[in-house]
This record gives C-alpha cells, structure tokens and sequence, in this order.
C-alpha cells in the first residue's frame, strides 16, 4: 500500500452495501474502499438527535486508521449526506480532501423536511417505487431483500437528526452530479451546493435515474479526473 497515494472512500446510499459501485471498485482497487456504516443496536444506542453523528463518527475512524494523508470521499443519495458531514468533520484533521462528490443528493436546505421515513417493509416498497418502480425487480432474493429493507428503514430515520443540523462550507472542491430522470432531485437545489465549497465546484448532469448514477460510465470519467488532479498535487 501507498500511503502517499489518493485513496477514494465510497458511501452507499440508504439499504445498500455498495455493490452498485462495482464499475469503480473495479477500476480503482486497490486504492478505493467503501464505507461500513454502523448496523448493530449497540453502535446506534444514542438519542434519536445523534443518530446522524454516529455514522459519521463511525465513517472517519475508517478513514483515519486508512492512513491515507490525501483522500475523495464520493457518496451517493443519503450517502452524500453522509460523505458531506463527514468531510466537514475531516477538516478538523491531517487528513486532506482533494475532492467531494455527491450524487443524487439536493442540498439538505433545500429537501423536504415533512419526508416522514418508511418504518416497515410496506412502506420502503412504495418508497422504491416511487423512484424507480423496475428497481425491487433485481431483488428477486427473498432474504437480500429483507436485509436491505431493514437497512434502509435505520439509514433513512437518521436523516432526520440530519436536517436538524448546521451546514458550513468545506475546504475542497465538490462536485455535483444528478439524473435527468430523478424525482429525488432537481438541478437548482443541487446545484446549492456551489454556495458550500471553499474550493471549486463542478455540476454534472447524466442520462439516468436515480439508482443508475452509481453505475454510469461518465461518473467514471469524473472520478478519473479528481484522481489525476489529486496527484498533481501530491508531485
């Protein structure tokens, strides 16, 4: 291992366990590593207002005993919330951000906060459907299914700790992508997130859906380039 080397750190959005990155695992290993929220009763055991401050707690010890001095944190849906927080959290440390990038994701000011989280699998069924009704078509297995279910009720309950908040600039650059065909998302309200970065800001736009972001060949082509750049800066 590289530890002068740029590692990218990938945060799943809610109910996933990052297999939807799998076009950058590929590319990137092996110097890309996704993102392990807390999943236990005893990880979470706090007051509903802090759940948000335990993943983030949880996602930059993983950074940190990384030991990588320069890092891109990439997050898809709520997992670019998470990446967010967490990137302001890292900016307390030795550790630099060479870039943020957050898919599918308005600027929290700017999202529904009347969003009432799905609290059984009835409810996380109509929530996928309403974004993409052909997604619970690929989870034919039962017991896969169920286990993103119950992810995705926990992952989605933290927002709300999350709205509850404050927002603050972070020192790298971000750069902000979204689906044409995404009713989670518009290109005003991502492209709030210009007015939350000290460095540079980039917004891209694909042919896709929400849960197709992860997966498209041109994020690809963004993630190359936050790396190239990135090592400019470590000759």
């Amino acid at each position: 291992m590289n530890k002068a080397s740029t590692k990218i750190f990938l945060f799943p959005g809610a109910g996933s366990f990052g297999t939807e990155f799998s076009l950058l695992l590929r590319e990137f290993r092996p110097n890309i590593s996704v993102i392990r929220y807390p999943e236990t009763d005893e990880q979470l055991d706090v007051k509903e207002d802090a759940i948000f401050d335990k993943y983030v707690e949880s996602c930059v010890q993983q950074i940190l005993t990384s030991n990588r001095k320069r890092v891109i944190l990439l997050g898809h849906s709520f997992g670019a919330y998470v990446a967010y927080m967490t990137a302001l959290a890292l900016d307390q440390s030795e550790v630099k951000i060479s870039q943020l990038i957050v898919a599918g994701a308005n600027f929290p000011t700017d999202n529904d906060k009347s969003f009432v989280p799905p609290k059984n699998n009835h409810e996380v069924e109509a929530y996928y459907n309403s974004i993409d009704c052909t997604l619970l078509d690929r989870l034919s297995d039962e017991e896969w299914r169920e286990l993103t279910f119950s992810k995705t009720v926990r992952e989605l309950a933290a927002l709300s700790s999350f709205y509850n908040m404050s927002y603050a600039s972070v020192s790298c650059s971000i750069s902000a992508l979204c689906g044409e065909v995404d009713p989670l998302t518009c290109d005003d309200k991502v492209s709030r997130w210009a007015d939350y970065t000290e460095g540079d800001y980039a917004f891209y736009k694909f042919a896709c859906g929400h849960f197709e972001l992860p997966t498209h060949p041109e994020l690809l082509t963004v993630v190359k380039r936050a790396e190239k750049a990135s090592h400019k800066k470590l000759i």
